[in-house]
């Protein structure tokens, strides 16, 4: 893998992180993260095999109200990088993949408590008619959620 090809795919993480955080403008499903990659990489047939595969088995799941799911584009991101990078197919980027993808469940539960605990400070800081530390508030919440 070359370096050019890492970044790219960085970008490809992360401008699916704040496009699901913010806006949502794009379609990144797992199918397109995987078909990225996969062009990325050179190999959009596998790209499309992992993001396929990983699709299949995100449906049905959804995150209603204050439940986690895997993060399965992520996890067609780096499943397509793997398989591309080390050669040795679909099973050994699904191998690592998957794991990732319910690593994140994980931080998904840390980052929604840290936006409930910000959303009630932020009540208070309100309530108090302190609008300068809420915009402090604002601006912390704002770069985790980049960040997330």
């Amino acid at each position: 893998m070359t370096a050019v090809q890492i970044i790219l795919i960085t970008l490809v993480a992360y401008w699916k992180m704040t496009d699901t955080n913010t806006l949502q403008l794009f379609a990144f499903n797992t199918i397109i993260c995987g078909w990225l990659v996969g062009l990325i990489m050179g190999d959009v047939a596998t790209g499309l095999y992992i993001g396929a595969t990983l699709q299949l088995m995100s449906m049905g799941v959804v995150a209603v109200g204050g439940s986690s799911m895997p993060d399965y584009p992520v996890a067609a991101i780096i499943a397509t990088a793997i398989a591309c990078s080390t050669g040795r197919g679909m099973e050994a980027g699904l191998a690592i993949g998957l794991p990732v993808a319910m690593l994140g469940v994980n931080f998904d539960v840390i980052y929604k408590i840290f936006n409930g605990f910000l959303m009630h400070k932020e009540m208070s800081l309100i309530e108090e008619g302190k609008f300068k530390s809420f915009l402090n508030v604002v601006k912390i919440w704002l770069f985790i959620s980049k960040c997330g």
